[in-house]
């Protein structure tokens, strides 16, 4: 079994013109069962060798773009610091054996493209699609138990909307994939309140920064996209 742990990025809702965030994406976190202990232990760890004064403040969350911009509590630490912390977030992942499964939706070409749909939904659509094939693809009987970010209820229903098309009609475009082994429906957190989100948010936020912007960020960008498992892009 997986635990698959959704966020996103880039997310302007229904803006497609913002030139700041040409592009939406979705991603998926794939925690092994048989590490989720250790992986929560490893976290809470690195966690535990920040200042009092970071992890202890009320809004501190292991936040991508806080951690590497030094915004909210992270503030308090030098680049040097954070970037450690950073780096050694995403080891984790790779000493785990946890993945990076994303959905990128393209707004610009999105705006002319026949197909309309939220960004949101795009980029949750090739992100589920994904997960299932990598199920699939295992011969065993893994299942993914589905945790996503809690958005506005909007975001929200659009998701659960996706994954429900997906099982019953198939995707906007191209050949269905079998969804059945992820299992029951999407359940949303407060990624304060899931170590796990927050994990995903920093691999997420790292692949987007050199997808986007071709920002290196010391090297964390390029171990995020090495955590990378599968990709997608919609409209080509």
């Amino acid at each position: 079994m997986f635990g698959v742990y959704i966020d996103d990025a880039g997310n302007t809702g229904s803006d497609l013109d913002t030139l700041q965030q040409p592009f939406h994406f979705v991603g998926a976190l794939l925690v092994p069962a048989e590490a989720w202990l250790a992986g929560r232990e490893g976290l809470l760890d690195i966690m535990r060798s920040l200042p009092e004064s970071v992890r202890n403040a009320g809004d501190f969350e292991l936040h991508g773009y806080h951690a590497y911009r030094g915004q909210g509590p992270w503030r308090r630490m030098d680049q040097a610091s954070r970037e450690l912390a950073y780096s050694r977030c995403l080891a984790l992942l790779s000493k785990m054996g946890m993945s990076l499964i994303y959905g990128c939706c393209d707004k610009k070409r999105l705006r002319t493209h026949e197909t309309r749909l939220h960004p949101h939904a795009v980029g949750m659509w090739l992100c589920l699609e994904q997960v299932a094939e990598f199920l699939n693809q295992r011969g065993g009987q893994d299942i993914g138990f589905l945790v996503a970010d809690n958005g506005a209820s909007d975001i929200n229903r659009s998701a659960r909307q996706m994954l429900r098309t997906l099982r019953t009609a198939g995707p906007p475009v191209g050949k269905p994939v079998d969804m059945g082994r992820l299992i029951d429906d999407i359940h949303f957190m407060d990624s304060r309140d899931s170590l796990y989100l927050q994990l995903c948010d920093m691999a997420l936020y790292a692949a987007k920064r050199w997808i986007v912007n071709r920002d290196p960020m010391n090297g964390l960008a390029a171990r995020a996209i090495e955590l990378r498992l599968t990709s997608r892009v919609f409209p080509h």
